[in-house]
Order: structure tokens, then C-alpha cells, then sequence
């Protein structure tokens, strides 16, 4: 076949041969990769080493070369386990327009879904082979042989959930790109019917046991929060701190305030509670301006440095209050 029979043809049954380690018009040396280019008019096959050396395995034609080329890719299809018992290599044969068919007379839809579907399938070639068995057999494949992403088969989606065949397949992808998302989600398509012995039973325990480790997570998620802001005054180079604490609340669903205290900073330089300050703080007693919290740090070591711990006078005394503090 020509060049372009081949790309057109492994392009319908949505094969990605770059993802097969097979390139083209270049020499890749990438190891165990296989590639064909055109030499003066000769078509040449090449396989690459685990140490990158070239190997020309054919020179000659080019419907000769890509015939050649199109049996080396289902070999190394079967090689990398993208065939199997029920997987064969007419399954992987199957073109798009087979599967369009198949779901534009089961369900009337349209060539644009269709397409959007497609696209999306070919995320993972594994998946729309299944979806491919599923078109030519009108089944599922074996549980032996199907995919399975998280614990789940197309089948047990299908079952399980109000998704049809096409749909249930694109989810089996979603499991594998998000599975964290894919499954939380999971919950929302369950069937109604939970009673034992139906088909979806065993999906429904496994997504309630999903829903209570969220919520366990989010539990875990939803800590104390902490919010200190600082202020200066304007009368002096005093400070003071304002420090809320949240606290997430089950009954509102949002976070709670659970805590408010005030401190101003003393002459040594130490924050020091005083639920005084509150007066000031609400009833706006004494001006004072909001500042960083570099800036209040600054307004310490200032504050130390003149009266504290840093100053010869400050230090004698916070000595005598330890002592003070100790004999008590």
C-alpha cells in the first residue's frame, strides 16, 4: 500500500503509532523504536537497539515497505498486550465508521457526537478496543479480557448506571485520566434501585464507601483557622495585635468564629493580653492605623531596644519578674 493508504488506514482504527514507538521520514534514536524513510527513491525499515544502533530491515519499494510495516505494527501491538484472546487483530481492524454506524442506528446520533466521542476514546486505545469488541459482538468483553480502571469494566459502568454502551466506555477513560474526580462523581449516575441482587448493588457499595473517605478527607481538611492582624497607635509607639480563630461548623456548612483576642504589645516588648482594649478597638477610643506584620515585628525589636529585652534596664528587669514569678 502507499504511504498515505497506510496513515489514512491507521488513522480510521485510531491507532497512534508514535505511541508504538514506530516514526516517520526520520531516523529516531530512541531505543526499540522502529521507523521507515524514503533513501533516493528506496523506502527503508529500520529498528532501533537498547544502544541505539540503526538495523535496516528492508530497502526497496514503497508498497512493498508499508505493507511490511503495517504487519510489524500488529506485531508490536501484540507485543506491547494490546491484543489478546478476545482482542484480536480484527478487532483493532475495525474502522470508525463501523463504530458510527453501530451507534447512529442504535441510538440516532449525531455525526458531531460521534466525533466528540471518538476523540475522546482516543485517549486510550485499550478502551476503544473494548468499545470496538462491543460494536462488532453486540457484548461486552469477557471480564478475563476487558479493561478495568479503579476496579470498574464498561460493563459494570453500564450496569450499574443509566450511561449507555458509548458512554460507558468514555467514563472507563475518565477513570483512568481522573480517577479521584471520575469516582466522586460516580455516585450521582447510580441507578435508583439498590435492592440486593440488582446488577448495580455491588457499584453502589463501592461508591458509598468512596463518599464516606471524602468525607473523612474533608473532615481532615477543614483544620482551625487562624487570622492575626496589627495595629500601631497613633498617639505613641504602641501596638496592638487582634487574633481571630475559625472554626469550621457542620450545622452552617462555613467557618465559625470561635475566638477573639487582643494584646498589646508591653514596654518590654512582649505581647501581652488585655481584654480592656477591646473598648478601644470597637468604640474607637484612640486611633491606630493597621500594619504589617514586618512592621509589627520592627515595633518590637524598637520596643526592646528602647525599654526590654535588648536594653541593659529592660533585661535587669525581666530578670527580677522571672525571680518574682519562681518564689511564688
Amino acid at each position: 500500500m502507499k504511504r498515505e493508504v497506510f496513515l489514512e488506514k491507521i488513522k480510521e482504527m485510531g491507532i497512534k503509532p508514535e505511541s508504538l514507538g514506530i516514526y516517520f521520514d526520520e531516523i529516531c534514536r530512541v531505543p526499540y523504536a522502529r521507523g521507515i524513510y524514503c533513501d533516493n527513491g528506496d523506502w527503508v525499515i529500520y529498528s532501533i537497539d537498547e544502544i541505539t544502533n540503526v538495523h535496516e530491515e528492508y530497502r526497496g519499494e514503497e508498497e512493498n515497505a508499508f505493507d511490511i510495516l503495517f504487519e510489524k505494527l500488529f506485531v508490536r501491538l501484540a507485543e506491547d498486550k494490546y491484543i489478546n484472546h478476545s482482542i484480536t487483530d480484527d478487532i483493532v481492524k475495525t474502522p470508525r465508521t463501523v463504530i458510527f454506524d453501530y451507534f447512529r442506528k442504535k441510538y440516532l446520533m449525531e455525526d458531531e457526537e460521534l466525533n466528540e466521542a471518538w476523540n475522546y476514546l482516543l485517549q486510550n486505545f485499550v478502551v476503544l478496543n473494548n468499545l470496538k469488541y462491543y460494536v462488532v459482538h453486540d457484548s461486552f468483553v469477557p471480564e478475563e479480557d476487558a479493561c478495568v480502571f479503579e476496579g470498574y469494566t464498561a460493563k459494570r459502568i453500564y450496569e450499574g448506571t443509566y450511561l449507555n454502551e458509548l458512554e460507558a466506555h468514555k467514563y472507563l477513560v475518565d477513570l483512568r485520566l481522573n480517577p479521584k474526580q471520575a469516582l466522586n462523581k460516580l455516585e450521582s449516575m447510580l441507578r435508583i434501585n439498590k435492592e440486593p441482587g440488582n446488577q448495580s448493588t455491588e457499584i453502589v457499595v463501592r461508591a458509598e464507601k468512596i463518599e464516606k473517605e471524602n468525607v473523612k478527607e474533608k473532615a481532615e481538611e477543614k483544620s482551625k483557622k487562624v487570622e492575626t492582624r496589627y495595629y500601631k497607635f497613633d498617639n505613641s509607639d504602641g501596638g496592638m495585635r487582634a487574633t481571630r480563630e475559625y472554626q469550621y461548623d457542620d450545622s452552617v456548612g462555613d467557618m465559625k468564629l470561635t475566638l477573639f483576642k487582643l494584646e498589646y504589645l508591653n514596654c518590654l516588648g512582649i505581647w501581652e493580653e488585655d481584654c480592656t482594649l477591646l473598648r478601644k478597638f470597637v468604640g474607637g477610643d484612640t486611633d491606630f492605623d493597621e500594619i504589617s506584620e514586618a512592621e509589627a515585628d520592627k515595633l518590637v525589636e524598637n520596643m526592646r531596644n528602647r525599654y526590654g529585652h535588648n536594653s541593659r534596664k529592660g533585661g535587669l528587669w525581666c530578670n527580677i519578674k522571672n525571680l518574682f514569678c519562681k518564689s511564688k
